[in-house]
């Protein structure tokens, strides 16, 4: 992400957004409902991999089917993600850690990217839902058959991978962000 710049005590935009995978995909997806709240600038893009957007993930379908399985993760391994990153169950549906719970008016544009394996696919369906619902500037969600979490971490190995970075630069140079 850009940098602010900060001058004589006022803020000036500048081109900026924020991204991030997985747990960093939701703190990522946190930012601009944060940045917002505080009065600040929203960052004019986020880009979503596989971001954890609702910390009542055993809601969901493909997390009660694909979690037990254990690919790449398991029911036990977010479990302890959410104990870690949350400690108390209070904290699991506030808008800054669920963000699939948050009024999303206003909300960037996002580009989120999930693989049909993934058994955060349903949470992160949910999300780009209610963010063109809530009229989300722009809203890609780009879901590969067959594809864990994480499978754009590894470029040449999964042809996928591959077209989700063409896919996010595609979508930042259509937003003016690249």
């Amino acid at each position: 992400m850009d940098a602010e710049e900060r001058n004589d005590g006022r803020w000036r935009r500048s081109a900026h957004r924020g991204g991030g995978d997985s747990a960093g995909g939701n703190i990522a997806a946190a930012l601009p409902l944060k940045t917002r709240d505080a009065g600040l600038p929203v960052p004019q893009a986020a880009v979503l991999l596989a971001p954890i957007t609702d910390f009542f993930f055993e809601q969901y379908e493909s997390f009660e089917r694909l979690a037990p399985l254990g690919i790449v993760y398991d029911t036990a391994f977010i479990g302890f993600i959410r104990g870690a990153y949350l400690v108390h169950g209070r904290n699991w549906g506030h808008p800054h850690a669920s963000p699939t719970r948050a009024d999303l008016h206003g909300y960037p544009a996002t580009f989120i990217a999930t693989g049909t394996a993934d058994p955060l696919v349903d949470d992160n369906r949910a999300f780009a839902e209610k963010l063109r619902a809530a009229g989300g500037a722009e809203v890609e969600h780009l879901v590969r058959d067959g594809m864990p979490h994480g499978f754009y971490s590894f470029p040449g190995m999964f042809k996928q991978g591959d077209q989700a970075f063409a896919a996010i630069a595609a979508f930042l140079k259509r937003t003016g962000l690249a």
